[in-house]
C-alpha cells in the first residue's frame, strides 16, 4: 500500500495531516486503514475513497497504520525538516500472505470467563461466534466458542463492529456502520474475508431468506401504505402481506412459492371507531385513532419458512396451519393452534442440529419454550428458562443460549448464557 501524506503547520502544537491510502500493486484507493498517532489513544480511519485527515498534537508524530489485509507499519514524521508549507511523505505497506484474499485471525490463550460485553452471537455448525464489544479505539473481539462456551479462538477487530448477521446460506458476517466482513472457521481458527460495502451486501443478500440444495428463497414484504393525518409525522404502515419467491439454481427458473395475506389490516383501516373504542377501554389516549391502530393494534405478518431435512415448512399463523412443500408445490397442510394464546411471544426457534422447533411464551413472568411437533402441529414438552430477561434467544444442539445483562448497574454489560433443555 502506498500513502501520500501532506502536512501543514497550524500552530506550534497542532498539526493537520491529509493523505490518501493506495494499494502498492493495484494503485487503487484502500478504505478503512486505521491510523494511530503513537503515544495517544487517537485513531483515524481512511474513508471509502482511501482519504484521511489526521490531527496530531506533536511536531514529530509517529503514525502507525493497520489494515486487515496488510502488514502493520509505523512511520516517523520529522516536521522540523520543513519550516512552513507542505511536507510530503511516501511509504509502502506489504500485503499479508494469505490465500484467497482472506485474513487468518490467530488465536489467543483460552479464557474461562467472558469479561466485557457480548453484544451479539450466532452459530456456525456446532460452534458459536460471539462479538465482544469494547469501547473504541478498536478493542472489540471476535470469539469462537464451543457449545459449552469454552473459548477456542479470539482476536481483536481492527474496526468498530455493530452486529452479526447470518445469511440465507448459513454464513456469518460482522457488520460495521458501512461494511460487511464474512467470517468462517477452519480447525478452530477464525478467518475473515476482505470487506464489502454494506449497501452492496444488502442488495445481494438483504432479501435472501433461506436455501436448499436446489433452490434459494427470497422474502418479499408487501402491503405497506403511507399513513397520514395522524397528528404526528407521516409513516409507512406495517406490511399486511408477504411472498416467498424461489430461484432454482440449476434451471435458473423463478416463481412464487406462497403468498400470505392478513386481511385484518384492510378491515381495521375501514373502521377507526373500533380502534378508538379499544384505546379508551385500555386507558390509552391517542389523539388520532389511526396512530393507535397502526402502532398498537396491527402487527407485521410473521410467517417463518424453515428447511427441515431439506424439506420446506411454512408456519402460516394467519391461516393457522403448517404448509409443507415438495418441489416448490404444496403437499400438506396441518392445522395449528399453539399460537392462539396471549402468552405466545410470536417467535419460532429452530434447532437445525436436532431438527427441532420451539415456540416462545411468557407465562406468569416466566419464559417458557415448547417443543412443537411439526408433523402434528401440536405443542408438546415444555421447558422453563431460569430468567425471562434473556435477549437474542437461540437454540443449538439441545441447548438454549441468550444474552443476560450484568447485575452491576454501574457497569452495563451482557454475558452469554447456556441452558441445556432437559
Amino acid at each position: 500500500m502506498f500513502i501520500l501524506i501532506q502536512l501543514q503547520c497550524l500552530c506550534q502544537s497542532n498539526f493537520t495531516i491529509t493523505g490518501i491510502a493506495i494499494d502498492n500493486d493495484t494503485k487503487e484507493p484502500v478504505p478503512y486503514v486505521y491510523v494511530k498517532v503513537v503515544g495517544t489513544e487517537t485513531y483515524f480511519v481512511t474513508d471509502s475513497m482511501g482519504k484521511v485527515l489526521i490531527n496530531s498534537p506533536y511536531s514529530k508524530p509517529m503514525l502507525s497504520f493497520e489494515h486487515l489485509n496488510y502488514k502493520k507499519v509505523a512511520l516517523a514524521i520529522d516536521t522540523l525538516k520543513k519550516t512552513a508549507g507542505e511536507l510530503t511523505l511516501v511509504f509502502r505497506l506489504q500485503k499479508k500472505e494469505n490465500a484467497l484474499g482472506e485474513i487468518v485471525i490467530s488465536g489467543k490463550t483460552a479464557i474461562t470467563n467472558m469479561a466485557g460485553n457480548i453484544i451479539d452471537y450466532n452459530f456456525i455448525g456446532n460452534r458459536i461466534v460471539a462479538l465482544n464489544y469494547k469501547a473504541p479505539p478498536f478493542k472489540s473481539e471476535l470469539i469462537l466458542l464451543s457449545e459449552q462456551l469454552d473459548t477456542l479462538n479470539m482476536s481483536k477487530l481492527l474496526f468498530e463492529p455493530e452486529s452479526l448477521f447470518k445469511d440465507c446460506f448459513g454464513n456469518i458476517h460482522v457488520l460495521s456502520a458501512d461494511s460487511s466482513y464474512q467470517v468462517f472457521y477452519q480447525n478452530n481458527i477464525l478467518h475473515i474475508y476482505a470487506p464489502y460495502l454494506l449497501a452492496e451486501f444488502e442488495k445481494k443478500l438483504g432479501n435472501c431468506y433461506t436455501s436448499t440444495n436446489d433452490c434459494i428463497y427470497f422474502l418479499q414484504k408487501k402491503g405497506a401504505v403511507m399513513i397520514t393525518n395522524t397528528g404526528f409525522h407521516d409513516f409507512l404502515s406495517k406490511n399486511n402481506a408477504l411472498s416467498y419467491i424461489y430461484f432454482n439454481k440449476q434451471s435458473k427458473q423463478k416463481g412464487v412459492l406462497f403468498d400470505v395475506v392478513d386481511k385484518r389490516h384492510e378491515e381495521e383501516r375501514k373502521n377507526d371507531r373500533e380502534a378508538e373504542k379499544i384505546a379508551r377501554a385500555n386507558q390509552v389516549i391517542y389523539k388520532n385513532p389511526a396512530l393507535f391502530r397502526e402502532t398498537i393494534l396491527l402487527e407485521e405478518i410473521y410467517a417463518p419458512l424453515l428447511v427441515i431435512h431439506d424439506s420446506l415448512i411454512l408456519f402460516d399463523f394467519i391461516n393457522h396451519e403448517l404448509t409443507g412443500f415438495k418441489n416448490n408445490r404444496v403437499i400438506s397442510k396441518t392445522p395449528i393452534d399453539f399460537h392462539k394464546t396471549r402468552t405466545w411471544k410470536r417467535l419460532i426457534i429452530f434447532d437445525d442440529i436436532k431438527n427441532k422447533v420451539y415456540s416462545k411464551y411468557l407465562e406468569d413472568g416466566k419464559l417458557i419454550l415448547k417443543d412443537i411437533n411439526f408433523q402434528s402441529g401440536k405443542a408438546e414438552k415444555s421447558f422453563t428458562l431460569p430468567t425471562a430477561m434473556g435477549l437474542k434467544l437461540k437454540i443449538m444442539n439441545g441447548n438454549a443460549y441468550y444474552l443476560l445483562k450484568s447485575n452491576n448497574n454501574s457497569n452495563f454489560s451482557l454475558s452469554l448464557q447456556r441452558v441445556p433443555l432437559q
